[in-house]
């Protein structure tokens, strides 16, 4: 059989099952881009954007191996150039991203505002690219970024067409990342390294993190050992800043931990993986070389989440009784979350499936998620319990 019909026969083959697509090793593919935005005087953004590879190797400009590649854009830290982030390339590419790296901002005056639009502007920009890029990239995307791409990030995370945000050491900016994030509603994923002196957890990603109170998942993971830099690879202006303070755990560690964790969470969100979340969740109690807070009330994210369900739920907010009201739907069970994600009600085998009133006068005041499985799929509502 020659090398022609056999790429023919693997082509047909992945066409019949794309879902095993995602768990292939790509080869990299990668464009350079000099993009303009109009809404900003024409504003010249450069990006480097890197993808998987269709059969056949890697390469500048070759075909990306499938559509709708989740896509990452992803912020530098002050005056780190974008060559830095080579590790996150290469822990996400071969397994299914497409990641962009955007190069605006690299001076020692940055404009955290303008980055944190670029890094915005990017996310579109690449979705709709044409040519061999046309449907390639996205929809869903997240925004990434390290120290000061971090935190620009969190100015621009809201109205960005992503569905998450992550960031590792970001730093806070001006105007503040920390104030931007009280406006944040979506999964939220903060990385901190515990020996950090360039943007220490205390006074960047500790307030950013208790400044998420509208987001129903956040995370904060602390490596611990972990420094600033070494979140990316070795760079001499970010070295520099932290040469008496480079934590005790080596690069290549806090590399391993940081994707150990990241890529889970991402093929969760952004692929609907099955068993991402738990394996995210169990490295969360089991990995030693972490601690983490995580608000999460997230049970099973590949579950058919179905919200056009009719359901009404009354008073909300709520003192003591809350009433469930629907028509012409079963429901199977009833569960009811905190915001720490601990299942803190259950029923089971409803005899009632029109009016179901439960009583929440023990319960702590707060924000609970009450998820409702039925035959249809899963309704979630939110309750607040005052």
């Amino acid at each position: 059989m020659n090398q022609f019909s056999l790429k023919l026969i693997q082509l047909s083959f992945f066409l019949l099952f794309p879902f095993l697509l995602y768990a292939q090793p790509f080869d990299l593919g990668y464009t350079n881009l000099s993009l303009t935005d109009t809404s900003r005087n024409n504003r010249t953004v450069d990006v480097e954007v890197y993808y998987p590879a269709a059969l056949g190797g890697g390469g500048l400009d070759v075909q990306v191996a499938f559509n709708n590649v989740p896509l990452i854009v992803l912020g530098h830290g002050f005056v780190m150039g974008i060559d830095a982030y080579a590790n996150i390339v290469d822990a996400l590419t071969p397994n299914g991203y497409a990641v962009a790296l955007v190069d605006t901002e690299t001076g020692i005056s940055p404009d955290h505002t303008d980055f944190g639009n670029d890094l915005s502007f990017t996310v579109d920009a690449v979705m709709e690219l044409g040519g061999i890029f046309t449907g390639k990239f996205g929809p869903k995307a997240a925004l990434m970024g390290h120290s000061m791409g971090g935190g620009s990030s969190f100015l621009v995370a809201q109205s960005a067409n992503v569905d998450i945000l992550v960031a590792f050491a970001p730093a806070d900016t001006n105007p503040s990342a920390i104030t931007a994030a009280a406006s944040i509603t979506k999964p939220v994923l903060i990385f901190g390294g515990e020996d950090d002196c360039v943007a220490g957890i205390a006074d960047h990603q500790q307030p950013m993190y208790d400044a998420l109170p509208n987001t129903n998942c956040k995370t904060l993971i602390t490596v611990l050992g972990g420094s600033h830099c070494k979140f990316a690879n070795n760079n001499l202006a970010c070295s520099t800043g932290e040469v008496f303070c480079s934590g005790s755990l080596s690069r290549t560690d806090q590399h391993a931990i940081l994707n150990s964790l990241l890529l889970p969470y991402l093929d969760s969100f952004l692929k609907g993986a099955t068993n991402a979340w738990s394996t995210f969740t169990t490295l969360l109690t089991t990995e030693t070389r972490i601690t983490a807070q995580n608000t999460c009330a997230i049970t099973a994210l590949n579950e058919t989440v179905n919200n056009a369900i009719p359901v009404q739920i009354y008073p909300n907010p709520v003192t003591r009784q809350v009433t469930i009201e629907t028509t012409n739907i079963e429901f199977q069970t009833i569960e009811l979350f905190d915001y720490q994600g601990r299942l803190v009600l259950q029923q089971n085998k409803i005899t009632d499936n029109n009016v179901i009133q439960i009583n929440l006068s023990s319960m702590s005041s707060g924000l609970y998620l009450l998820k409702l499985t039925t035959e249809e799929g899963v309704v979630s509502k939110k309750i607040v319990k005052q």
